[in-house]
């Protein structure tokens, strides 16, 4: 079951999106709708808190993709927040460390 919970700041412009539980193929479409909703509000800066994430699936990775190129295209940024160190070795081993700016338990990568 995936769990989404979403925080706008109206003094940052910015926008924390908190994903946990299972980003699994049933619940793509959940996800896929936060991430609009999130755009929707255009902040300048976004926030992807991965830390009660258990399980992500390729569909689910897609969508966080997606979510960083449009906001880079709006001019902010992305982040991947608390991310937990199996969800990172599967980030890793698809270089996606090398597209997302990543915090693994308070150390940037």
């Amino acid at each position: 079951m995936l769990k989404l919970d979403t925080v706008y700041d109206a003094i940052s412009h910015g926008a924390t999106l908190t994903v946990g539980g299972s980003a699994d193929v049933l619940s793509i479409g959940e996800l896929e709708g936060a991430c609009t909703r999130v755009l929707l509000r255009k902040p300048k800066d976004v926030t992807v808190d991965l830390s009660e994430l258990t399980f992500v699936c390729s569909l689910a990775i897609g969508e966080l993709v997606k979510l960083q190129r449009a906001t880079r295209a709006a001019g902010g940024s992305l982040q991947l927040a608390n991310v937990p160190p199996p969800i990172y070795q599967c980030l890793h081993r698809a270089r996606l460390d090398e597209v997302f700016t990543i915090v693994v338990r308070g150390t940037p990568t």
